[in-house]
């Protein structure tokens, strides 16, 4: 039995260090057992909760998937939490028993979102809607952009109309490194850059 604990927890931190992930060993009870990675930086930049303890909000999200049928029965659930630049993803999942003990793995990752999505929090909906027509299909000319876009009437808009948008989005962007087209495309696809590390 100690032989299957210490390969099952070697195995936990070669896959935590592969992934680049943050893990959390609890037993049913929520005792933690085992912290993998740098589980306590991340607890302490997403949660309030005091340093050392369990955070009350991911208890809660636990023990409310635990008691669902859907979650009994594949033994998986995820829950995410997201914030400016990115998303924490939680996901918790049944272990193997080890003798007569089970034991839940809670695994951290931060997702960074990518630039377009930070942005587009600064921009109106029609700038919205021409940022997101620029960055599926680069290709397009201000013409052809406002082809595709109608206004509240119904009517497309005019080429000059897009121009102006697009001169607003620059200008909008401009503290993000974005001053033209060339500029918006490179960077959009660019995942946005965390001003806390």
């Amino acid at each position: 039995m100690f032989v299957e604990r210490e390969l099952t927890g070697r195995l936990l931190e070669a896959q935590t260090a592969a992934q680049k992930t943050a893990s959390l060993v609890l037993t049913t009870r929520f005792e933690v057992v085992q912290r993998l990675g740098p589980i306590d930086k991340l607890m302490e930049k997403w949660f309030t909760d005091p340093p050392g303890r369990l955070p009350l909000a991911l208890l809660e999200k636990l023990n409310t998937a635990m008691s669902q049928s859907s979650f009994l029965q594949n033994g998986i659930g995820i829950w995410e939490m997201a914030g400016s630049r990115k998303t924490l993803r939680v996901t918790y999942f049944q272990l193997p028993p080890v003798g007569n003990k089970s034991y839940w793995q809670l695994r951290f990752q931060e997702v960074t979102h990518p630039q377009l999505i930070v942005w587009l929090k600064v921009l109106t909906p029609k700038e919205i809607e021409i940022a997101n027509l620029l960055y599926k299909h680069k290709n397009l000319s201000d013409k052809e952009l406002a082809d595709r876009l109608f206004n509240k009437k119904g009517e497309k808009n005019s080429h000059e109309t897009v121009k102006k948008h697009l001169r607003h989005i620059y200008e909008k962007l401009k503290p993000f490194g974005v001053t033209n087209r060339a500029d918006f495309m490179v960077r959009a696809h660019l995942p946005c850059e965390d001003e806390e590390d």
